[in-house]
Order: C-alpha cells, then sequence, then structure tokens
C-alpha cells in the first residue's frame, strides 16, 4: 500500500534493551497524548492511523484500544514482526488523510497476544465486562462498576460502597495462567479479590499487601505470599495453575513464589471481583483491573516477562511533513534553463547536510514529492552540468525554482 496522501509521519523508537532475546510478533502498547502528538492532525476517530517497520514502507498490523482527540488521549497496539535482542526498533506512524478509512485490524490483535490460540478468554475492561477473545465467555455485571481510564484505554473498577463483582461462565482448564493489571487507589489493605471460584473452595488473586490467598467460604487463608505494593502503581500480576494443587506467582514479570492448595475445583473460574460472601462491604476495596487474560496453559517466564513488558520505553520522534513538493527549473547562470540534456538534482538538509533525494531534470524541468522532511525546513538544492549550481529556498509545500548558480 502506496502512503502517498498521508501528510505526516514519525519515527518511534522502542526500547528493547534490557530484553534478553529476539522478540517475534511483539504486541507493543503505544501510548499517545498532547505531549507527544498532535491530534488535531488525525481524523476524530484516528482512522487515518498507519503504521510502518523501519523500512518506511512495509505496513504493520495495529489495533486502536482507545482514541479520544477531546481528551488527547490514545493507546493503540502493534505487532512488530522482529526486535533483536538487546537492541532498540523503530517503527513509523503515519497520519494527516482525511480520506482514509479505517484499518485497524480487530481485537484478535491483543486477544490472542502469544499468537498460539491458548487465550480462553480476554477483558480490556472498555467500558464492558465482555469477553474478546471470541470464546463468548462474556461476564454479566452485579452491582455498581466505573470504567475510568486504565494502564491501557479503559479499566474495570468496582464500587466502593457495595458488594461487586462480575460472573462469567465456568471455564475449566488444567492447567491455566491468569495475567492481569491491578493498581490500588486508597492506602488501607482489606481484601479484593480479583478472579477466582464462586461459593466454598474458592480461590483469587486478591489485593491485600499482594496475598495471593486460597479461601474456604471466601474467609479462611489456605497459603499465602506477600508482595509489596504502593498506591496508584500499576502491577503486572500472573498466577499459573501447574496441576496437582501447585501454583507460581509473578509480578511485573518477575518469580515471586510458589504456592500449594488442597482445595477442590482449582481447575474452575467463575467470577471477576468481589465475592457473594463471607466479606462485609466495607471489607471489600476495589482496586483497578485492567487487560485480564485467561489462558489454558502455563506460561513460560519468557511468555510472562513480554506480558509484562507491552508498554516499554520509546521516544517519539518530530513530525516529518511528508505531503512536501518541490519542483524547478534548471538554468544556467544567465538564468536561461537547460532543456538540451538532463541535469542531476541532489536535494539536502540544509543545516544537517543529510541527502533527501537525488532526481533527473527533464528539458530543464524537475520536481520531487513526498520528501521526508520538517514542514518549513530549509533545504539546499544542488544540480551539476559542467559545474555546481545551487540554490535555497523555504520549503513551503508550494513549488518554487532553482535559479541562483553556486
Amino acid at each position: 500500500m502506496e502512503l502517498n496522501n498521508w501528510l505526516y509521519f514519525r519515527e518511534i523508537q522502542i526500547d528493547a534493551t534490557n530484553i534478553n532475546m529476539n522478540l517475534t510478533d511483539w504486541l507493543v502498547a503505544i501510548k499517545l497524548d498532547s505531549n507527544n502528538f498532535d491530534f488535531s492532525k488525525t481524523q476524530p476517530s484516528g482512522a487515518d492511523i498507519r503504521f510502518t517497520d523501519s523500512d518506511g514502507t512495509t505496513l504493520l498490523d495495529y489495533w486502536i484500544e482507545y482514541y479520544d482527540t477531546s481528551e488527547q488521549e490514545a493507546t493503540i497496539w502493534v505487532k512488530v514482526p522482529l526486535v533483536p535482542a538487546n537492541q532498540t526498533k523503530s517503527i513509523y506512524i503515519w497520519y494527516g488523510n482525511p480520506s482514509a478509512t479505517n484499518q485497524s485490524d480487530d481485537v484478535s490483535i491483543i486477544s490472542d497476544p502469544l499468537n498460539d490460540g491458548s487465550c480462553l478468554a480476554f477483558y480490556p475492561f472498555d467500558g464492558d465486562a465482555n469477553d474478546y477473545s471470541g470464546n463468548g465467555n462474556n461476564g454479566v455485571k452485579h452491582g455498581t462498576f466505573y470504567w475510568p481510564l486504565g494502564k491501557f484505554g479503559k479499566c474495570c473498577h468496582p464500587s466502593s460502597s457495595t458488594r461487586n463483582y462480575i460472573s462469567i461462565p465456568t471455564i475449566t482448564s488444567t492447567p491455566w495462567t491468569i495475567s492481569v493489571w491491578m493498581m490500588r487507589k486508597l492506602n488501607f489493605k482489606y481484601y479484593q479479590p480479583v478472579i477466582g471460584h464462586r461459593y466454598a473452595d474458592t480461590y483469587a488473586v486478591q489485593d491485600y499487601d499482594w496475598f495471593f490467598g486460597f479461601y474456604n467460604n471466601h474467609i479462611a487463608f489456605i497459603t499465602t505470599c506477600i508482595f509489596p505494593t504502593e498506591i496508584n502503581k500499576w502491577y503486572h500480576v500472573v498466577l499459573t495453575y501447574k496441576g496437582n494443587s501447585e501454583f507460581d506467582v509473578y509480578v511485573d514479570g518477575e518469580f515471586v513464589k510458589s504456592v500449594s492448595s488442597s482445595r477442590a475445583n482449582l481447575d474452575k473460574i467463575q467470577q471477576i471481583g468481589g465475592f457473594t460472601g463471607g466479606f462485609s462491604p466495607l471489607d471489600v476495596q476495589p482496586c483497578y483491573f485492567d487487560h485480564l487474560h485467561i489462558f489454558n496453559r502455563t506460561l513460560t517466564e519468557n511468555e510472562i516477562t513480554l506480558l509484562s513488558q507491552q508498554l516499554p520505553s520509546y521516544s517519539i520522534g518530530n513530525e516529518i511533513f511528508h505531503g512536501s513538493k518541490l519542483s524547478g527549473v534548471v538554468c544556467d547562470k544567465y538564468g536561461i534553463p537547460i532543456v538540451d540534456k538532463p541535469v542531476k538534482i541532489f536535494i539536502f538538509d540544509k543545516d544537517s547536510g543529510k541527502l533527501y533525494r537525488t532526481t533527473t531534470s527533464d528539458k530543464g524541468k524537475w520536481e520531487a514529492d513526498h520528501l521526508p522532511v520538517a514542514e518549513n525546513s530549509k533545504v539546499l538544492v544542488v544540480y551539476t552540468l559542467e559545474g555546481d549550481y545551487r540554490g535555497d529556498n523555504d520549503l513551503v509545500g508550494g513549488e518554487f525554482s532553482i535559479t541562483q548558480p553556486l
């Protein structure tokens, strides 16, 4: 697909220098805001957004999870084909085409993040409790829920005034892995189950200074491990069930502890959020949940690490005006067009000396369009015919002639 009708592009440099493995089809969340992006130059829905690989031409799959021009906030997932171990990776974002149609892939780009069909359910919590894995495990809300901005797009926030939970169709699997992003909002330490099995013999991941507990009738601890947390900080939490009552706990991609339980029904997952019994409403202190995945296998440590690093450090470069067009007439030192032979044209950045384009005149005329030049920057045009000639002008996206010899 040609991107000639897109007016702007910018380089995004992703920092993967701390990842000691080659990354294939790595899903990266790019977050845009008023500090790094000009939303006024895109369509209101972001329908003209495109991404290319480091060659500037190979289109990449992406999914716009959240795009709000009025709030100037966006989260876009991009599938990067290859990032070599311990390196940075450049991709490009393109925008500025009012006639472009939306090419954002469906949610499957992130609902199956490991690209192997192992995801049983995916809840992005972007205003609802639906399952976006394609497996139909949609949730039913019980109580009051809010959907504020979260780690990625919106997130789930159960009301703290009542006991709230989301019931889902029973998911049964041995083994399984639960992956979820969590943030504690208040600085006191009551129970907040995240996901588990209803009624007796309940298990859950919960927010209580990162106790990972297994409960009987929602109260008694069976086993626990503790991980310190801060309020208003997102953590990536993974619980794997390997079978034989054995579990592993990971926080932010790091192994924390193995735990075990003698409870029954450990292969069943039925509920998200506060449980229906055992606690009084004031005992349940809701936290924020985002991007909850349930997998039908035990993820490897490398896979868990990658899931925790889907929002890596990255920098967004200066906006490049891709709609530029230069044209001119090659003249000799007397101002007479040189029409009897072609002249080679070199177009440089005037300040850095970077070569943007070479072209050749035809009967004295030449043009170069879609130059990767910042809007209103200065260029240096050099042409050669039995000597060097040069002219410099302000690039304004229109036509001009080079008439001054060097």
